[in-house]
């Protein structure tokens, strides 16, 4: 669920991670030791929320399920006619390479999240560096929007 600040659903989103921090907290909701999806132990989960009015109502996922279960959600979320995320077919025309920032529009995340998952090494998503810039390839970007995150490569 994408919300903009200053909205009902940037609240409800807001008051959901508190509560579950809170809840954590206290030991009303006990954060696994693994990834709920792939099984893979790391101190970084997330809890992820399907609907943010079941605020404790989580599932834990490492940052990359985490992030793949978001580009998901974009991808599967109709979206207004105003929004400008490149479709499928437009991805494929892309260069081999592209930046970030266009990298994580595909993928529905912010640029913020998609270079951290980078710098973490949880990127669902295969990247090169060109002198001192990052780059993702499109073919891992295809590979991820098709539903194949396995063969996007981990880089």
């Amino acid at each position: 669920m994408t919300a903009l600040p200053g909205t009902g659903a940037s609240r409800r989103k807001s008051s959901a991670h508190r509560q579950v921090t809170a809840a954590v907290a206290d030991g009303r909701l006990v954060r696994p030791d693994a990834c709920e999806k792939c099984g893979s132990s790391t101190a970084d989960l997330h809890a992820h929320h399907e609907d943010y009015d079941r605020p404790l109502d989580v599932i834990w996922l490492c940052r990359s399920c985490h992030l793949h279960a978001h580009s998901r959600e974009h991808a599967s979320t109709p979206r207004p006619a105003d929004d400008q995320r490149p479709t499928l077919a437009q991805i494929r025309r892309w260069p081999a390479s592209v930046n970030v920032a266009q990298g994580a529009e595909a993928l529905g995340v912010s640029r913020s999240a998609l270079y951290q998952a980078i710098a973490d090494g949880t990127s669902p998503v295969e990247t090169i560096m060109v002198g001192q810039r990052i780059k993702v390839l499109t073919s891992s970007l295809v590979s991820v929007l098709e539903g194949n995150p396995s063969k996007a490569a981990a880089s």
